[in-house]
C-alpha cells in the first residue's frame, strides 16, 4: 500500500480543548432554610422530629400540677357539702327448696330456678308490702326508706344483702333490722296462706264425697222373697258396698291431705333465714375528705395527662402541615 492510500489521521489541533483548559463545575448554592419557631425546634429535638409523649409530659408539669390540685379541691368541696351517712347491712339466706317442711305433692315445694327466685325476692323486699310494713313500724316515709335501701344479690349464692343508709348509725341499724324482720314475717305469712289455701281448696271435693257416702249409707235394701229377688238384692248390696268402699277410700285420702296441709301451715318456718343481723356501722360509708382529695387528685392528674398529650400532638402536627 502506498502512502497515498493510507487514511489520514484526524487533526488533533485546532478547536479541541486541552486538558489544562477544562475547569471544574461549582455546585449550585442551596438557599438558607427558613427560620424555625420555638415549637418547631422543640418538636424536632424530640427524637428526630417525632412526637415523644414522655418529653411532652415533662414539659407540661405545671399543667399536670394545676389539674391535680383542681380535681382534689373540687372533690374535697363536694365531700364537705354532702352529709356524712352510715350504712348498716343484714344478710339473709333464701331457700328455694322447702319440700322437707311440706307434704308430698304440695304445689310449690320444688326448688325451681334459683337465680330467678333470688331476683324475685329482691323485688319483693323493696315492694310495697314489705316496705309499707317496715315504714309503719319505723314511723318513716315509705318512699324515703325505699330510696335509702340497697338490695345486693350475690352471684352463685342464695345470700341476699339488705343495706340501709342513714345519717345516724343507730337508726340505720334499726331500719335495716326492721326491714329484714318485715321481709321474714311477710314470707312466712305468704307461705302459710298458700298452704291454707291449698287445704281449703280440697274442701268442696271432701263435701261431695261425704254426700255420696251419706246417700250410699241411706240406701235400704229391697225385700227379697223369691230366689231371684234374693240374688238381685245380694248383687245390689255388693255393688253398693264396693261403691261405698271406694268413696270412703277417696274421702280418707283427701281428708288426710287436708290435715297435713293445715298442720304444715301451722309450723311452716318460711323460706328465709337470717344469717347476720343488722350491724352497727362504726365508720361513715360516704366519701371521706382524705379519700375525696386523693381521688380528685388522681382524676385531675389523668385529665391533665390527656390534655398535655393532646396539646403536644397538635403542636407536633402543625409544622408538618406547614412543610407540606
Amino acid at each position: 500500500m502506498s502512502r497515498r492510500d493510507q487514511p489520514t489521521p484526524p487533526d488533533r489541533g485546532g478547536d479541541q480543548p486541552t486538558a489544562a483548559a477544562v475547569e471544574p463545575t461549582q455546585p449550585a448554592a442551596r438557599p438558607d432554610p427558613a427560620p424555625r419557631s420555638a415549637a418547631t425546634r422543640a418538636v424536632v429535638a424530640d427524637d428526630g422530629g417525632r412526637f415523644d409523649p414522655i418529653s411532652a409530659l415533662l414539659r407540661s408539669w405545671a399543667l399536670l400540677l394545676v389539674c391535680a390540685l383542681l380535681g382534689a379541691g373540687l372533690l374535697a368541696a363536694a365531700a364537705s357539702v354532702r352529709p356524712v351517712v352510715y350504712t348498716s347491712e343484714a344478710k339473709v339466706l333464701f331457700q328455694s327448696d322447702v319440700s322437707q317442711f311440706l307434704p308430698a305433692g304440695t304445689v310449690g315445694a320444688g326448688a325451681g330456678d334459683a337465680d330467678r327466685a333470688l331476683s324475685t325476692q329482691a323485688d319483693v323486699i323493696v315492694g310495697d308490702t314489705v316496705m309499707a310494713a317496715a315504714a309503719q313500724g319505723l314511723a318513716v316515709d315509705v318512699d324515703d326508706l325505699r330510696d335509702r335501701t340497697l338490695i345486693e344479690v350475690r352471684a352463685s349464692s342464695d345470700v341476699i344483702g339488705v343495706q340501709v343508709t342513714n345519717t345516724d348509725a343507730a337508726q340505720a341499724q334499726r331500719e335495716a333490722q326492721t326491714l329484714v324482720d318485715s321481709y321474714l314475717t311477710g314470707n312466712q305469712v305468704q307461705g302459710r296462706a298458700a298452704l291454707t289455701s291449698q287445704a281449703d281448696a280440697l274442701q268442696p271435693s271432701i263435701d261431695t264425697l261425704q254426700q255420696q257416702l251419706d246417700a250410699l249409707n241411706a240406701q235400704v235394701p229391697p225385700v227379697a222373697v223369691t230366689p231371684a229377688q234374693i240374688a238381685n238384692a245380694n248383687a245390689a248390696a255388693a255393688a253398693t258396698a264396693a261403691s261405698r268402699d271406694a268413696v270412703i277410700g277417696r274421702l280418707s285420702d283427701l281428708t288426710t291431705q287436708q290435715d297435713q296441709l293445715r298442720a304444715a301451715a301451722t309450723i311452716y318456718p318460711g323460706q328465709v333465714r337470717v344469717l347476720a343481723g343488722a350491724d352497727l356501722p362504726t365508720e361513715p360509708s360516704s366519701l371521706s375528705r382524705p379519700v375525696a382529695i386523693a381521688l380528685g387528685a388522681a382524676l385531675g392528674l389523668v385529665l391533665g395527662i390527656l390534655l398535655a398529650l393532646l396539646l403536644a400532638a397538635r403542636r407536633a402536627a402543625r409544622p408538618a402541615a406547614t412543610a407540606v
